[in-house]
Order: C-alpha cells, then sequence, then structure tokens
C-alpha cells in the first residue's frame, strides 16, 4: 500500500509546490517533489538504477512496481478519453489527501461544526459540554469533533466538490 508522509508546501515559481516522502507499506522508496514551475513531478528514488532485460537502458525496480500499481487503478476522464491514473496522478493524489486531513486536524484543534454549507469554528477547545448549546443555535449542526478522523474528512471533502 502506497503512503505518504512528511508531505511540507512552499511557495513556487508558478504557485504551490509541495515534497513529501513516497513509501511502499513501510519501506521509503522515493522523495517526491512538486517544484511549483508547472510540468512533471520530480521522482529522487532511494534505490539504484538496474538494467532492463533486453535494452542497454536502465530503471529503478520501485519505479516499475508503482507503475505497474497505477495501471490497476481505475481509468478518468481526461478531456473526453479515458486513460489509465499515472505514477504523477496517483502521487499528487495522496499529498492532496494528506493536505485535507492536515486541515481538518488543524479545525478539530477547536470546536468544528457543519451547518448546512458552512464549515464553522468556535475558538474554544472542544469539550461535549458545550454540545447542547451548539445545538440550540445550530439544530442541523454536525459536529466534527464527535466523529472519527476518517468520516470528518470525508464529510468536510463532500463539502470541498
Amino acid at each position: 500500500m502506497y503512503t505518504v508522509k512528511s508531505v511540507k508546501t512552499f511557495h513556487g515559481h508558478d504557485g504551490y509546490g509541495w515534497e513529501c516522502n513516497l513509501y511502499n507499506d513501510k519501506q521509503k522508496i522515493a522523495t517526491v517533489v512538486e517544484d511549483g514551475y508547472g510540468g512533471e513531478l520530480k521522482f529522487y528514488w532511494t534505490k539504484a538504477t538496474v538494467p532492463t532485460a533486453n535494452t542497454t537502458r536502465s530503471t529503478n525496480v520501485d519505479k516499475l512496481e508503482l507503475e505497474s500499481f497505477c495501471k490497476t487503478l481505475p481509468k478518468w476522464d481526461c478531456i473526453g478519453k479515458m486513460i489509465h491514473t499515472d505514477k504523477e496522478i496517483f502521487v499528487d493524489s495522496l499529498v492532496q489527501a494528506k493536505l485535507t486531513e492536515g486541515d481538518v486536524k488543524k479545525l478539530l484543534k477547536k470546536i468544528c461544526f457543519i451547518d448546512g454549507l458552512k464549515v464553522l469554528t468556535i475558538n474554544l477547545k472542544f469539550d461535549e459540554s458545550y454540545i447542547p448549546k451548539i445545538m440550540k443555535r445550530h439544530p442541523n449542526a454536525t459536529i466534527l469533533n464527535t466523529m472519527p478522523l476518517g468520516d470528518a474528512v470525508k464529510l468536510y471533502k463532500q463539502l470541498a466538490v
């Protein structure tokens, strides 16, 4: 299972960039950089490259495994043409999910709830004694602090769409 850790964002030349460590199970296989200059992601593989069978080129085993894994993912519509998910799209989606999770974790340091299509916060540490007061003023509220992080992230993502 592929995961990303140590996601860091920064201002790049043409927008925001990020850097992360890519793991396959518990093994770090690459550092990946979106440098904010446009273009493809930069993969810095941790293992050396090895010769490819029947060619003079060499490649990285982890890269080949990641590319093979991406071919098993569902195709997606790119301007009317169904294409495979490539390693850049896949890793970017992992990073975006991790950044969203980080955003929700920051929100949950305060009282955080959803009322309609709005995410509202109160600059207080959550305590269950606040629930009746919140529900009195916002009877349709869903309090994110009361649910598991994964569920809170999923609900937060639904509002962002």
